[in-house]
């Protein structure tokens, strides 16, 4: 065998070590987005922060819903209670815009977007992994164990579309970590974006998500989810944290 034969056949083993874990991590995620049935608690905690110093606001949240996915539909059931809650919050902000709303600040955070994007935890990694570009696999460690760390990119569209026109600085990266098999054990994506508009306004943007899964009646769910964004500039400043957990029904 040649030298050029030689090198041909070196690139083409690269590229089929640097290929297996994402295809792994394909066939882990082809199987576990087969339709089937489960019933979950599902729960959100909020806090979030608006301003600076003596003008900061701050409001805090807490709920819970049962999810019901048949395969076919999902469904987000609100108990009695909470309902009553809710009602109540409405009624107490009428009187005081400043009254603290925690049952309605939870809720907001359990509509059918982020609840679909926990139990069906499979479908949410491929849409994020679609975004971008991938980056390439390598060994990590989690919990002590070893994995490999699949990292892509994400594009600058995951900003609004002002900020876009006026970033000057961005990056965007999504990471899953999974087992020998594929199948994912957590993921996380974190955003980090400054930019200038005009002449004297400056702002920042951060965002992180974090995500542990699980294997819950074959099927990949996220059993905890953290997200956190991070925004100032021109004298302001937002915070804002989610943490949601999925518990499974019997």
């Amino acid at each position: 065998m040649n030298k050029s034969s030689s090198g041909i056949l070196l690139l083409l083993c690269a590229v089929c070590v640097r290929a297996e874990p994402l295809d792994d991590l394909h066939s882990a995620l082809d199987r576990f987005s087969q339709p089937v049935s489960g019933r979950y608690q599902v729960s959100a905690k909020v806090v979030e922060a608006n301003g600076k110093g003596d003008d900061k606001i701050t409001r805090e949240g807490y709920a819970e819903v049962e999810a019901v996915d048949t395969g076919a539909s999902l469904s987000i059931a609100y108990s009695r209670s909470l309902l009553a809650q809710i009602d109540s919050e409405e009624q107490a902000r009428l009187e005081n815009s400043d009254a603290p709303t925690p049952a309605i600040e939870g809720v907001h955070e359990l509509s059918a977007l982020p609840v679909r994007a926990a139990v069906r935890a499979a479908d949410q990694i491929r849409r994020v992994m679609g975004e971008g570009e991938y980056l390439g696999a390598e060994a990590d460690e989690l919990d002590g164990r070893e994995v490999m760390r699949l990292d892509f990119s994400l594009p600058e569209s995951r900003l609004s579309k002002r900020q876009r026109k006026y970033v000057k600085s961005y990056e965007g990266i999504y990471s899953v970590w999974i087992r020998a098999d594929g199948v994912p054990l957590a993921s996380s994506s974190r955003v980090d974006a400054s930019g200038r508009a005009f002449i004297f306004i400056s702002f920042h943007v951060e965002t992180e998500s974090q995500r542990r899964y699980g294997v819950v009646n074959d099927t990949l769910v996220a059993l905890t989810d953290r997200y956190y964004h991070l925004s100032y500039g021109a004298g302001e400043r937002f915070e804002r944290e989610i943490q949601r957990t999925v518990t499974a029904v019997d």
